[in-house]
This record gives C-alpha cells, sequence and structure tokens, in this order.
C-alpha cells in the first residue's frame, strides 16, 4: 500500500472547502452583504479554471491551467515524520497550503481589505468547522498562519495573494 498522506490530506481539504451549506462558498455567499462584496464561486472540481491542486509561483499564476479570477490552489509543504510511534510509517506533522488569487482589472482607488478579509473568513470558517470529518489518523491541530501579501500594481489593475498555512498532524499505518 502506497503511503498517500499527502494525498489524504488535499482530499479531505477538498472535501471540506466544497461542502454544500458548510464549505467556502456558502460561507462567503453568507458573508458578502456583512463585507458588502460581490461574492464568486470556485469550482472544486478537477475540470475547473479558478482552483487547482498545485504549487504555483505568484509570478507565473496567469500562465497556468488557472484562467478565471478569484483563484485558490492548494498544496501540501514541509512534511516532518517525526517517528514515533516506530510501527507506523509516517507519524508527525505536515502543513498544508490554500494560497487565494486575486486579479482585479480595476485600480486600487477603492478599498480591498474587506474583500480580501471576506475570503479569509470564509476559508478559515470551513476549515475550523468542529464538524469537519477529517479522515482517520488526520488532526486538524486549527493552527493557521496568515500572511497577506502586498498588491502587485499592473498596468490595468493589481493583483495579490491571499496565502493559508495550516498544520495537520498524521499517523498513517
Amino acid at each position: 500500500m502506497a503511503l498517500l498522506y499527502r494525498k489524504i490530506v488535499r482530499d479531505a481539504i477538498v472535501a471540506v472547502l466544497s461542502a454544500a451549506g458548510t464549505g467556502f462558498n456558502d460561507r462567503l455567499t453568507a458573508s458578502a452583504e456583512t463585507y458588502g462584496i460581490t461574492p464568486f464561486p470556485l469550482d472544486f472540481s478537477s475540470a475547473s479554471v479558478n482552483f487547482a491542486v498545485s504549487h504555483i509561483e505568484p509570478a507565473d499564476i496567469e500562465v497556468c491551467q488557472l484562467q478565471a479570477f478569484p483563484a485558490a490552489c492548494l498544496y501540501t509543504t514541509d512534511a516532518i515524520d517525526e517517528g514515533d510511534p516506530h510501527s507506523l510509517s509516517f507519524a508527525g506533522k505536515l502543513f498544508a497550503n490554500v494560497d487565494f488569487y486575486v486579479r482585479d482589472r480595476e485600480g486600487v482607488e477603492a478599498s480591498t481589505e474587506d474583500f480580501f478579509d471576506a475570503i479569509e473568513d470564509a476559508a478559515l470558517s470551513a476549515l475550523n468547522n468542529p464538524a469537519n470529518p477529517w479522515p482517520a489518523g488526520v488532526l486538524f491541530q486549527r493552527k493557521s498562519e496568515m500572511q497577506r501579501e502586498y498588491l502587485i500594481p499592473l498596468g490595468d489593475g493589481y493583483a495579490t495573494r491571499i496565502p493559508i498555512r495550516t498544520l495537520f498532524e498524521i499517523y498513517v499505518n
């Protein structure tokens, strides 16, 4: 049997973010009026043009398969096998990342913070939902780090990345 600890976590995150009623899209729509934004749907299917399970360099976002913005990417990094207990194939920590890319054809004359807050709020509240059915052996630590990047001015608007990095503990036979 293959050691699928990274795939297990990515698949679980896609299931959580796409869940009807509690996922990212529904949470963004529910808070849109409060934030004063227009919600946008992310398509979490494999045929999506605004979501990819891939680690993409921000500078290359427009030359990859993502063709509609806002967009998001999911990937895993920094796996640390702590080796205890020795009877398991993997026992340690894994960081999962969800990066949101915003590319707008308008300038930054209006506030962008409410829009970015709404994205972060929808993603975190979907991930932090205590009713999430994380797979056996996957412990969601609810330790997330968000470090928004600066807006990049473009000739016809701006772009930015909103990264969310979350810690998981994994125990796989």
